[in-house]
């Protein structure tokens, strides 16, 4: 990892720290007022109920993670904007794409689903094709951690081939026979989905 990477990825980090402690402390702390009668019937010290307050907070944490990103993404890049961070990167050479890559990986963390955006010239094949490979791999990745290839968005025609690696023939037999008796006559989504 290069210098500026590690420069970028460090500023994104340490706000994300903070909003990441600061929103899930007082996610705890509502939680332990919230409750409060029932820690007291219970008649927790005070080491349990912090415990308890940990325990209950970490249900949030799919909700808390999101919006801590974005928070330290909005921060992160103000600050480089303010100090001219983003100018100077790219007056010595380096281009935005190397620059913005920390900040592409957004979506909705909390449900599982996250998104890359590739920044390429699509008039350079070796840039699409380093997209491709990178998508594939994250692809696979997600599919050998019991994910999904597809996420909310279905399988359309980039991913056809990952769907049959994912769910296997069977069910995209079962898939292929629901959808023929559904729609016997193709026009809905014709040509996408299944390989």
């Amino acid at each position: 990892m290069r210098l500026h990477d590690r420069y970028l990825v460090r500023e994104l980090l340490t706000p994300l720290t903070f909003c990441l402690v600061g929103i899930q402390s007082f996610v705890m702390v509502s939680s332990v007022f919230a409750d409060a009668q029932k820690i007291q019937d219970s008649k927790l010290h005070f080491l349990d109920t912090v415990e308890y307050a940990c325990a209950s907070s970490l249900e949030s944490l799919p909700i808390i993670l999101p919006v801590s990103l974005l928070l330290a993404l909005l921060m992160s890049l103000s600050n480089h904007a303010r100090y001219n961070e983003i100018t100077a990167l790219r007056a010595a050479g380096i281009s935005l794409w190397r620059i913005c890559l920390p900040y592409f990986i957004v979506g909705h963390v909390g449900d599982g689903n996250f998104h890359m955006g590739y920044l390429i010239d699509p008039t350079i094949p070796a840039e699409r094709e380093t997209a491709e490979r990178l998508s594939a791999q994250m692809v696979a990745r997600a599919i050998a951690l019991e994910g999904t290839c597809s996420g909310e968005h279905g399988i359309g025609l980039h991913k056809q081939g990952f769907l049959l690696q994912e769910a296997g023939e069977g069910a995209i037999d079962q898939m292929r026979a629901l959808k023929r008796a559904l729609d016997p006559n193709n026009i809905m989504n014709p040509g996408k989905i299944f390989v």
